[in-house]
């Protein structure tokens, strides 16, 4: 009986310390603001597993994204091209000022067809 309530509290701290991490995650990234007069640009690289994107703000890095974000293995783009096209939209949604600048699944789908084909 001892060992069950010792679980059960177990697993409660763990769950509570996981929320309270990811609010302190997306609050500070939140407060992350990007002044009006700040320069916003991306460059694209090559890396072991493909093409990636970093974004920069005053030539600062602000995101770097070696894989295709969202889906879930460690794959780079296929294509220069398609770094280049998730890096735009991510520039374009931080200029709009529309939150947190990630990228859907929907949104990957149409820069990188290949992940629809293979259910990626």
């Amino acid at each position: 009986m001892i060992r069950v309530a010792h679980k059960n509290h177990s697993t409660v701290v763990l769950l509570s310390s996981l929320i309270i991490s990811t609010g302190i995650l997306v609050y500070t990234f939140s407060k992350r603001t990007i002044k009006k007069s700040s320069r916003l640009s991306s460059v694209v690289f090559s890396g072991l597993n493909g093409w990636g994107y970093d974004i920069l703000v005053d030539d600062s890095v602000f995101i770097h994204q070696e894989s295709i974000p969202a889906i879930g293995n460690r794959k780079g783009f296929p294509e220069k091209e398609q770094a280049e096209k998730a890096a735009r939209l991510v520039l374009k949604k931080l200029e709009n000022n529309e939150g947190l600048p990630t990228l859907s699944r929907f949104e990957l789908e149409e820069i990188c067809p290949s992940l629809k084909q293979h259910g990626q």
